[in-house]
């Protein structure tokens, strides 16, 4: 595991952090703290709905939504990381995974943003970060974090004809932590479970896929499923995430697809999949 003593100048930043400042993790109960809610929506830096959308979106009480630093002297919020929990069982063994996201610390106190991450990095836990910002970036290498690609497919979906000849139908949707939820069935009695949700991208409304149940058959009848979600959410345009090695479940080499890079940063002991991202500040 990561030693995050390693780095000389992050360990004597932190003995000095010590001193003058103290974090706590804080619960979805935690959000009713005025303290806390007063800092998150006077920042400037993300609009409060984003985040809180985010924080209630966790599906256990038991996990942490967030870090706080809290600035001993006049005992105040100065800074605020989000951490979404979830665990995955591979080969028999539980692992533990947590997306860190909404970094914000007043301008005064950025020095020690690295403080609000420190106890969450010696924890026995894969972390994944999403970040624009140049100076955290360099920080979460620091801290034994990878730099990865991630790639967001889009495709625009305008084949209408096949709408009366379908293979599918849709037996069952509902909403789950802001995720539509849609089980989908052929004739052969074949089911293929999908998870995503909508959101908009520069005034189109766009229907994101986060998971499939499975993906080969849906690969080989994505035209027959694009139409019943577009018919039923009257929507045109679709994207997934391709992550690392993980196989595009949508055609991406014709004028009805683009992609969008980002960087994600990694530190994990077992192969990161598309259903870690799920609920992150991605999802949103």
């Amino acid at each position: 595991m990561f030693n995050i003593y390693n780095d000389l100048k992050i360990r004597r930043l932190e003995e000095r952090a010590l001193k003058s400042y103290k974090i706590k993790e804080i619960y979805k109960k935690d959000l009713r703290s005025e303290k806390i809610l007063s800092f998150l929506k006077n920042q400037q830096l993300i609009p409060f709905n984003h985040i809180e959308k985010i924080l209630l979106s966790s599906q256990d009480n038991l996990d942490p939504i967030g870090i706080i630093m809290i600035e001993s002297k006049l005992n105040s919020v100065v800074g605020f990381v989000g951490t979404f929990f979830s665990k995955r069982t591979i080969n028999s063994k539980i692992h533990f995974f947590c997306n860190i996201h909404s970094w914000i610390v007043n301008p005064s106190h950025r020095l020690y943003s690295f403080f609000l991450i420190s106890n969450l990095i010696k924890k026995n836990v894969n972390l994944t970060a999403f970040t624009p910002i140049k100076t955290l970036k360099g920080l979460l290498q620091k801290f034994g974090l990878i730099k990865n690609l991630i790639e967001e497919h889009f495709f625009i979906n305008i084949n209408f004809s096949i709408f009366k000849n379908n293979s599918f139908k849709i037996i069952e949707t509902n909403f789950i932590k802001n995720c539509i939820n849609i089980i989908l069935k052929n004739k052969q009695n074949h089911k293929i479970e999908l998870k995503g949700n909508i959101i908009k991208k520069k005034g189109f409304r766009v229907f994101r896929i986060l998971y499939l149940s499975n993906y080969d058959l849906f690969k080989n009848n994505y035209q027959d499923c694009l139409n019943l979600i577009s018919k039923k959410y009257k929507i045109i345009f679709f994207s997934e995430f391709i992550l690392n090695t993980s196989k595009a479940c949508m055609p991406s080499s014709n004028n009805l697809s683009f992609k969008k890079k980002r960087d994600i940063y990694i530190r994990s002991v077992v192969n990161i999949d598309k259903s870690e991202i799920l609920n992150s500040d991605l999802a949103f």
